[in-house]
């Protein structure tokens, strides 16, 4: 698409057409941006009107209320990337999944781990999105980033993002991403393509790939984020105290309320199973959060993003 292409925006767009979870009321605008040039316009369109916007990717790792939300939702919808050499330049509304796969084709290690994650390129970077003890904030060099208040573009170093687990500085900085510079390992064609493979079978034999989620509800827990007595006993040593595990051992796999369910094969995971509300959804991650803190004192915390709830952040 010529980035000269006029910017789409549409009034009172169903968002449950564009979450994963398949729920959510409408948003009062819905803006298709899919190159550079749409996203400062689309911004300045927010600026005018002093709305309150909400940047989406594929979907795929938050939850919207039926009541929808009042100002405008700025969809991601460029996907080109090119790669050279062992670096690759996405545009953020590029397909993770898709851009692992082109690496591996390419012999290049890095981003085996993200094959059959359905979010986009932009949202893994600011989530520092991750599986298998990998994560962006191992490839990623820097991005070109804007002030949604100014519209100036600056460049952010890998430094700049602070990497944590599931986490990066972006929120707090207020900058949405335009570019992003990658750079992966060299390897073997069938190297990473084994690799890739490999990971993406155990995702389908331990997660509930093809239904309606959002994929991990509640970050997993770094050890040295607790102290000893609450770690439970059957994980000690481990890197990682595992949500599912809490979520599991506190009971409430496979428990339902209205047509959400913890899933079956991971409880990490909140399956819609046919008309679930977001009160559904809601509803099951307040009981595991209660349920979790009284078995084992340990507060568990969302890896989902919200939208339209007034309690929560955006």
């Amino acid at each position: 698409m010529s980035p000269h292409s006029p910017l789409s925006i549409v009034e009172n767009e169903p968002l449950s057409k564009h979450t994963s979870f398949g729920i959510g009321g409408s948003a009062r605008w819905f803006a298709h941006v899919q190159s550079q040039d749409q996203l400062l316009e689309a911004l300045a369109f927010a600026r005018a009107h002093s709305l309150p916007y909400y940047v989406l990717g594929q979907g795929s790792n938050m939850i919207a209320t039926e009541r929808g939300f009042s100002g405008i939702v700025l969809k991601m919808e460029d996907r080109v990337f090119t790669i050279e050499g062992r670096r690759i330049e996405s545009s953020p509304g590029a397909i993770l999944s898709q851009v692992a796969k082109a690496a591996t084709d390419e012999g290049l290690s890095g981003l085996e781990w993200a094959y059959g994650i359905p979010g986009t390129i932009g949202g893994a970077v600011r989530g520092n999105a991750g599986a298998f003890g990998s994560s962006m904030a191992s490839v990623v060099i820097f991005a070109k980033v804007i002030d949604p208040e100014t519209g100036i573009i600056s460049i952010m170093n890998k430094d700049a993002f602070e990497y944590r687990y599931r986490w990066s500085s972006l929120a707090n900085h207020r900058r949405l991403i335009v570019s992003v510079m990658l750079e992966l390992l060299p390897s073997t064609k069938e190297t990473t393509r084994d690799l890739l493979m490999k990971y993406h079978e155990l995702k389908k034999q331990s997660q509930p790939l093809g239904t309606r989620c959002a994929g991990s509800i509640f970050k997993n827990i770094p050890q040295e984020d607790l102290s000893t007595r609450l770690i439970p006993e059957e994980l000690a040593g481990r890197q990682m105290v595992y949500a599912g595990w809490l979520i599991e051992h506190a009971g409430l796999k496979g428990v339902s309320r209205g047509n959400a369910q913890f899933s079956e094969k991971h409880a990490n995971f909140i399956v819609n199973q046919g008309n679930a509300t977001y009160d559904n959804v809601y509803g099951l991650i307040c009981l595991a959060k209660e349920r979790v803190y009284d078995r084992f004192a340990i507060e568990l915390s969302e890896e989902i993003r919200y939208i339209g709830d007034d309690r929560l952040t955006y």
